[in-house]
């Protein structure tokens, strides 16, 4: 048994959450309050995992980027708006 001090965390759950919760645990052989502290711990220990991983542009998409910012500067663009209005579709409001 854990001596560490703890923390009460309320929270609640759809009855949906709780059938599944408890279909769960059950077939595990946990309290809710352990079910929940290993999901949290599973959460959090993949946080990493879950991070839009970061890439370096290629060439030939850096190449696009900056002809796309010269076209702008170039004021060669269309608004969303105006195609939208172009292909008949009205703006969203």
């Amino acid at each position: 048994m854990s001596t560490r001090p703890k923390q009460t965390v309320a929270t609640s759950l759809s009855p949906e959450e709780v059938v599944a919760l408890d279909r769960v645990r059950k077939r595990d052989n946990l309290t809710r309050a352990q079910a929940l502290r290993e999901a949290i711990r599973r959460y959090v220990s993949q946080d990493s995992d879950r991070q839009i991983p970061v890439e370096d542009a290629l060439p030939d998409e850096i190449e696009a980027i900056e002809e796309g910012q010269a076209q702008i500067a170039r004021g060669e663009y269309v608004l969303l708006d105006d195609l939208k209005h172009e292909m008949g579709r009205p703006p969203k409001q």
